[in-house]
């Protein structure tokens, strides 16, 4: 199977699963470069549950590291995906925002 990003902006774009598009994705650093934000992560309801989430979270934090993020964070975060981010090995931000984030150099990559 073929798991692609296809930006169609410098920020964000379409999850392609074998060229179908099954969700989207955006992105942003801040002003320090160091901190890669997971802005906005959507898989279509008809694509869930097949572990794509996984894969497409993976892909994109792969690329913010590419681009030197030393920590990623997840702001995009509704309640109902706690687990999902948490699974991944995020955690809350501790001052109650609603982030998430995971240090890099906690990954096991």
């Amino acid at each position: 199977m073929a798991f692609t990003l296809k930006f169609i902006s410098t920020s964000g774009g379409l999850l392609l699963l074998n060229g179908k598009t099954v969700g989207y994705f955006e992105t942003a650093f801040n002003s320090f470069g160091n901190r890669g934000y997971i802005t906005d992560f959507e898989i279509y309801e008809s694509f869930r549950g097949r572990g794509l989430g996984r894969i497409f979270v993976d892909k994109i934090e792969r690329y913010l590291i590419s681009k030197g993020a030393k920590m990623l964070i997840a702001d995009s975060v509704r309640w109902s995906a706690v687990e999902f981010w948490g699974n991944l090995g995020y955690e809350p931000a501790p001052d109650g925002s609603g982030y998430m984030f995971k240090p890099v150099w906690a990954d096991k990559r």
